[in-house]
């Protein structure tokens, strides 16, 4: 299932909190939803958002979340995004709009996309969203709609280097698992310290 735009920001917006990221301006948070929508449709072959991204000067920008932040600047933003809906009987009403429910693989995705590029500042995002061969570079004219097929297939990460799925932290592929663990149960084997060499040995349990 796709959320709204501001949904997903809602959701960076509180894992930033909740990781003490204290830079997360208007422009950082439309990058990091980009990506997200790149990495949904590259893993999960599924949009995050329904919404869709925009080719602007400073990167891909979804409209309606410009508009709802732009308010911010660079400043960072801590509190939960709201706007102004209309309910059944006409009236205004203000809501904080939030993905109900998120699936494991959903949180996975989004704590992943923070440990990925949460550390680059919005600048530097931007930086990367322009490389040659990116996703922005081939949308076309300027405002153009950038289709979901481009952000799927064009993920850069430096000039001339495109990010395959198994650079990507935790790249599980959740049917394959379920799947593993219906035929026959999983014995975790000892040894394992470290969070790299769990994930090294789930990798291979699941082949």
């Amino acid at each position: 299932m796709a959320y709204s735009a501001i949904a997903v920001a809602n959701a960076f917006i509180d894992k930033a909190n909740q990781e003490g990221i204290s830079d997360l301006s208007q422009m950082k948070l439309q990058k990091l939803v980009f990506f997200a929508q790149s990495w949904s449709l590259r893993l999960y072959e599924k949009p995050i958002t329904e919404d869709f991204f925009a080719k602007w000067t400073f990167g891909p920008v979804i409209p309606s979340l410009y508009h709802a932040t732009k308010q911010y600047g660079s400043e960072h933003i801590s509190s939960l995004i709201s706007t102004l809906e209309f309910s059944s009987g006409g009236m205004p009403e203000t809501v904080t709009p939030t993905i109900p429910d998120p699936t494991a693989e959903l949180i996975c995705l989004i704590d992943n996309i923070l440990k990925v590029y949460g550390h680059m500042t919005a600048a530097a995002l931007s930086r990367l969203t322009h490389l040659p061969g990116s996703a922005w570079s081939r949308a076309g004219e300027e405002e153009a709609v950038l289709d979901n097929q481009l952000l799927k297939e064009c993920i850069v990460i430096e000039e001339g280097r495109f990010m395959s799925c198994a650079e990507f932290p935790y790249n599980y592929d959740l049917s394959r698992i379920e799947k593993a663990l219906s035929d026959d149960f999983i014995t975790v084997p000892e040894g394992l310290e470290t969070l790299d060499d769990f994930t090294t040995w789930l990798r291979e349990a699941v082949k």
